[in-house]
């Protein structure tokens, strides 16, 4: 099974990456891919689905927990890969896992993709499955809130940014504050430097 790819980005598209490693390229699908940079480095963490419609597709994320909650939502009834990445690509993980966590189907149905009826699906059938989920949601990011992150991203987009702009932000964010308190003051300057400089 192949788990990650260790290599250089050779080009990004609308909906995924081409990255090489060894002398073999790899074309993966992934949740917002224009924030990542051609001729840089970066590990990948794969996921192979087959399909008896079109084969093997190669799908990819940045992190291991982000691999993981696109895992548990395409093992929801009704819900494919092709809505996962749309959904990763609409609401941060921490903004899904609170929903699924307080039963908020008005939020997972605002999503593209998702009616109420689905939503209440996915929540039914996640809701056992939290444990799991809340394992994402802890560890070195867990000095600032969840509901912190969630503000953060509810401001950017009433200011006008898009979730393709928001959610790559975010992921930055929490990278370099690992484990480093911040108010969401903080982190919205930071989120402006990040969007008005991307190559930082």
């Amino acid at each position: 099974m192949l788990y990650s790819i260790a290599g250089t980005i050779q080009s990004t598209e609308s909906n995924g990456i081409v990255i090489e490693r060894g002398g073999l390229s790899f074309f993966c699908i992934m949740p917002n891919p224009a924030h990542l940079k051609k001729d840089t480095t970066t590990t990948i963490y794969t996921h192979l689905h087959w399909s008896a419609e079109q084969g093997p597709t190669l799908f990819g994320f940045q992190s291991p927990e982000e691999k993981k909650l696109f895992l548990l939502v395409i093992d929801c009834p009704g819900v494919g890969p092709k809505l996962g990445i749309s959904i990763l690509e609409q609401i941060t993980s921490d903004s899904f896992i609170q929903a699924i966590n307080t039963h908020d189907a008005t939020a997972i149905s605002k999503l593209k993709g998702i009616g109420a009826k689905k939503a209440e699906q996915m929540i039914l059938h996640l809701k056992n499955k939290i444990d799991q989920l809340a394992t994402m949601t802890t560890g070195t990011n867990s000095v600032i809130a969840t509901s912190t992150w969630n503000d953060l991203q509810q401001t950017l987009l009433s200011l006008g940014y898009t979730n393709s702009q928001i959610i790559p932000t975010i992921q930055q964010l929490k990278t370099s504050q690992a484990g480093q308190p911040a108010t969401l003051d903080i982190l919205l300057r930071k989120a402006f430097s990040l969007l008005a400089n991307p190559n930082l």
